[in-house]
């Protein structure tokens, strides 16, 4: 009778055990559809791109930020007391580095972008979620509202990727994103992203921190593409090298159009081209030179750019390719002609940046004289 009443109470508390389990599953998984619908509004909105495993980032990640965030503020006001820490500090670092190493294992591929929406879906999609959890509906036998929650939650966040991702991202734009002195060109065609730096990019010592801020959150919000078919770049130096980099780590780029340049550099612009080179390797980007002859780069079928050497007439009025000395670097001028006429019915005309530069000085000296 003893042995048969001790199972009865085992059996008992197995299942209360799994339902306890159970429940704080099902909790949890609410709190991270939650999590993921917010989210979603604020980074999109931000210009920056979702992860598919966003879901499973939290259920790792929320974990780690809670230890991060308790040694962190543990560690401060120890400081402030001048107590010693040094054991949290070295629990800190372990933390640290497990959260780069995680972070590091969720690449690019599993990113995805959405173009920012109109102001009144932020409105509605947080509405929509305060009114799912407070929706309180007699239960029936088959289902509770736990359950019936987390079901509204994950059709309402893939209804909303959905929306975003089909009926709000455009097909064809062309358009000018401000960089310092001018500007860089955005094409985006039938989802083939180009990129087109005359050479401003790396006017400022600030670049790298301006893709990441700002070129990659506007591509995001323009297209929602995370991938840049072609980033051609008319002007080599140091600062770009840097920037180019910088992007690379950030988004997925497939070719680099790189003018062609002398190789002849003062040794710190050359570790730098050279660190571009690994990050290259590494990341699977191609790198074409371009410049030295005419040569065409097909965006789509229908959208071309063609890249022409910008010649001089000497003396003997004969044509020469011109060429422009940067900061002991030496390239060729270059004439890109755009052909969307598919997108907006226009060609366009881009030119080095330095070679408008250096016009624009040419011109003024001699009216000057």
């Amino acid at each position: 009778m003893k042995t048969q009443i001790k199972a009865f109470i085992k059996t008992i508390y197995k299942k209360k055990s799994l339902n306890t389990a159970k429940n704080w599953f099902l909790k949890f998984l609410q709190i991270q559809l939650v999590m993921s619908l917010v989210s979603l509004v604020i980074l999109i909105n931000w210009g920056i791109p979702i992860s598919l495993l966003s879901p499973i980032g939290n259920m790792v990640f929320t974990p780690i930020f809670t230890i991060f965030l308790g040694l962190s503020s543990i560690i401060f006001f120890l400081e402030i007391l001048h107590i010693p820490n040094g054991i949290l500090v070295y629990l800190l670092e372990k933390v640290t580095s497990l959260w780069f190493f995680l972070a590091q294992s969720f690449n690019n591929k599993s990113l995805i972008g959405f173009v920012k929406p109109p102001i009144l879906f932020t409105i509605i999609v947080p509405l929509l979620i305060l009114f799912i959890l407070t929706y309180k509906k007699v239960n029936t036998s088959r289902i509770n509202s736990l359950n019936k929650s987390i079901i509204a939650l994950t059709i309402l966040f893939f209804a909303s990727c959905a929306y975003l991702k089909i009926a709000h991202t455009p097909k064809s734009f062309i358009k000018n994103i401000k960089c310092n002195k001018g500007h860089v060109t955005f094409i985006y065609d039938n989802g083939k992203t180009t990129i087109i730096d005359p050479g401003y990019i790396g006017q400022r010592i600030s670049a790298p921190s301006w893709v990441q801020y700002t070129l990659i959150p506007e591509i995001i919000k323009s297209s929602g593409a995370t991938t840049i078919d072609h980033l051609i770049v008319l002007q080599p130096g140091k600062i770009t090298f840097d920037a180019i980099k910088q992007l690379s780590q950030s988004i997925i780029i497939k070719n680099i159009d790189l003018i062609a340049f002398d190789l002849n550099m003062i040794k710190n612009i050359e570790k730098n081209y050279d660190e571009l080179i690994t990050e290259a390797k590494e990341r699977n980007i191609k790198i074409n030179r371009i410049g030295k002859t005419e040569s065409i780069i097909n965006l789509t079928s229908k959208t071309k750019i063609l890249i022409s050497p910008i010649n001089t007439q000497t003396k003997d009025s004969s044509f020469i390719p011109a060429i422009i000395k940067n900061n002991k670097i030496t390239y060729p001028a270059i004439c890109l002609t755009c052909d969307t006429k598919t997108i907006d019915n226009k060609i366009y005309k881009i030119y080095s940046a330095k070679w408008i530069s250096n016009s624009i000085k040419f011109y003024k000296n001699k009216k000057n004289n």
